[in-house]
C-alpha cells in the first residue's frame, strides 16, 4: 500500500505539471497565432502595396526616367485594395484572413513640398547617366555668369542718360563746326532706334520661329492642384542643384533641337526657354533669352572695351567729332562712355546671332575674337544680315540656357518643367487626362483584417519610389 500511495503522489504531481504546460502552450500557440495573423497582414500590405506602385507610368520611366503612379487617391486606393483581397482571402490555410477594412490615410504627390518629390526623382535619374567630369563644367559655365553679372556693374555704373547727352540750347557754338557733326552718324542713335524696333525679328529674320502658345491658366503656377497630405523635409546638396539642371538640360527642347512632329501643331516647342521665361508663346520666351543673352554679353563686352585703349581712343575721337564743337568736357567724356555702351551692344548683337545660328562665342573677350568695329556700328543691322562667324571655342546656345537656369528659382525651375512633361504625355501618347498633381509618389495605408479565431488586427505602413 505504501508503495501504491507513492505511485499515485507521483501520477498527481506530473498531472499538475502537464495541466501547467498545457496552459503555456495554448498561451503560448495563441500568441503564435496571433503574431503568424499580424506578420500575415504585414506581409500581405507590403506586397500590395508594391504591387499598386509597381503600376507606375511606363511611358513617363521612357521618356524622362521618373517613377510615379499616375492615379488620384481613389484609383490608387482600388488597386490596393484589390491586392489586399487577392493576397488575404484568395488563400488558404491557417493564416487565412478576411479583410474589414483598409484606407490610404496620405499620399506624397509630385507636385508637393514645391516639387521636391519630382526634384529628387530628376537627380536620381541624372545621377545613373552622368560623369563627374559633366559636374565640373557645369560648375564652371555658372562662374562664367558670376563673372558677367560683375562685369555688368561696371556697365550701370558708367550709364548715361539722355540729360547727360544734350546740347544746351543757349550754348553759343561755331556754326560751321556744329553742321560737319550732324553729317556724323551718331551709333546711340542707331542703337536705339534697332532696340525700339525689337531684337529678335532682326537675329532670326532668315530662321522659321514656331508660333505655338499655351493657356498659362492651365499650367502647374495657375490651376488649383491636389494636395497630398504626407509630411516630409528635403536636404538638397550643391551638386544635387547642378544635377536637376542638367536633367532639365538633357530631357527638354530648345530653340537649337527639334521638337518632334507631336509638339508642331499644338504645345510649345522651346521648352527649355519657357521653363527660364515662363511666357505663354515660344516666341516670347525666346525673346527673353535673347534678352538676357545680350545683358550679360554687353556688360562683359564693357568691360573689356575699358581695357583696350585703341578703342577707346576711336571711341574719343566720334566724341569729339559728334560734340566735340561745343567745348564741353563732360559733354565729350559722357558720349564717349555712351558710344563705348552701344558699341559693347553691337557687339553682344553678333554674338547672339552667332549662338542662335549654333556657334559658339569666347565669354572672354579679347582683341583676337571682338569681330565688330566701331565703323560698322553705324551699320550694324546690315552686318547682321551677312555672315557673322563665331569662335572655335566658347559657350554655345545651350550652355547659355544652362546658366540661365540657375537664375530661375527652383519652384519655377520644377513647375514649368512638370508643364512640359504634361505637354508631352498629353501630346505623344495621346493621355488628355494626364497630371503631375496625380502623380503618387509615396502611400501611407491603414489595412484592418479578421483572422480565423475572430480577433481584428491592425497595421500601417507606408511606402515610396
Amino acid at each position: 500500500m505504501k508503495k501504491g500511495r507513492k505511485q499515485g503522489s507521483i501520477t498527481v504531481f506530473l498531472s499538475m505539471i502537464l495541466l501547467i504546460l498545457l496552459s503555456v502552450a495554448v498561451q503560448v500557440l495563441g500568441e503564435t497565432m496571433h503574431q503568424a495573423d499580424r506578420v500575415k497582414l504585414v506581409s500581405s500590405m507590403n506586397l500590395s502595396l508594391q504591387s499598386t506602385l509597381s503600376e507606375y507610368d511606363l511611358e513617363l520611366l521612357e521618356e524622362y526616367g521618373l517613377f510615379f503612379l499616375s492615379a488620384t487617391q481613389e484609383e490608387a486606393l482600388t488597386r490596393l485594395d484589390y491586392y489586399l483581397y487577392r493576397n488575404l482571402e484568395n488563400t488558404g490555410g491557417m493564416v487565412q484572413m478576411k479583410l474589414e477594412e483598409d484606407e490610404i490615410q496620405s499620399l506624397e504627390l509630385a507636385t508637393d513640398h514645391k516639387g521636391m518629390a519630382y526634384f529628387r526623382q530628376a537627380v536620381e535619374a541624372e545621377s545613373l547617366c552622368i560623369a563627374k567630369q559633366a559636374i565640373q563644367q557645369a560648375k564652371e559655365l555658372l562662374e562664367n555668369y558670376k563673372q558677367g553679372e560683375d562685369s555688368h556693374k561696371t556697365l550701370d555704373n558708367n550709364q548715361i542718360t539722355k540729360e547727360q547727352l544734350q546740347v544746351p540750347e543757349d550754348l553759343e557754338v561755331d556754326e560751321e563746326a556744329k553742321k560737319q557733326a550732324e553729317n556724323v552718324v551718331n551709333p546711340v542713335d542707331v542703337i536705339t532706334a534697332i532696340k525700339e524696333n525689337g531684337i529678335l525679328g532682326l537675329l532670326t529674320y532668315d530662321m522659321t520661329l514656331s508660333g505655338n502658345t499655351i493657356l498659362l491658366e492651365n499650367t502647374l503656377q495657375k490651376r488649383k492642384l491636389k494636395q497630398g497630405s504626407y509630411q516630409r523635409s528635403y536636404q538638397n546638396s550643391a551638386s544635387d542643384e547642378i544635377l536637376f539642371q542638367l536633367y532639365l538640360k538633357d530631357n527638354f527642347t530648345n530653340f537649337r533641337q527639334d521638337a518632334g512632329e507631336y509638339s508642331k501643331a499644338q504645345g510649345l516647342r522651346y521648352q527649355q526657354e519657357y521653363i527660364i521665361a515662363g511666357k505663354e508663346s515660344d516666341k516670347k520666351n525666346l525673346d527673353k533669352i535673347v534678352e538676357k543673352i545680350l545683358w550679360i554679353r554687353e556688360g562683359v563686352n564693357f568691360v573689356y572695351l575699358l581695357s583696350d585703349g585703341t578703342k577707346v581712343a576711336e571711341a574719343d575721337a566720334l566724341a569729339m567729332a559728334l560734340v566735340g564743337y561745343t567745348g564741353l568736357a563732360p559733354l565729350i567724356v559722357a558720349t564717349k562712355l555712351a558710344i563705348l555702351a552701344v558699341w559693347a551692344y553691337g557687339e553682344s548683337l553678333l554674338e547672339a546671332r552667332v549662338l542662335l545660328q549654333g556657334g559658339r562665342v569666347e565669354f572672354i573677350k579679347s582683341a583676337e575674337n571682338w569681330h565688330l568695329s566701331l565703323g560698322q556700328l553705324a551699320n550694324v543691322a546690315e552686318v547682321l544680315r551677312g555672315n557673322v562667324s563665331g569662335d572655335k571655342r566658347g559657350m554655345s546656345y545651350e550652355d547659355y540656357l544652362f546658366v540661365f537656369m540657375n537664375t530661375t528659382s527652383k519652384e519655377d525651375r520644377c513647375y514649368r518643367s512638370m508643364d512640359m512633361i504634361e505637354q508631352q504625355m498629353q501630346l505623344r501618347y495621346n493621355k488628355n487626362a494626364f497630371r503631375m498633381d496625380n502623380c503618387v509618389f509615396y502611400i501611407k495605408a491603414m489595412a484592418s483584417a479578421e483572422s480565423r479565431k475572430g480577433n481584428t488586427i491592425t497595421v500601417i505602413k507606408g511606402m515610396g519610389y
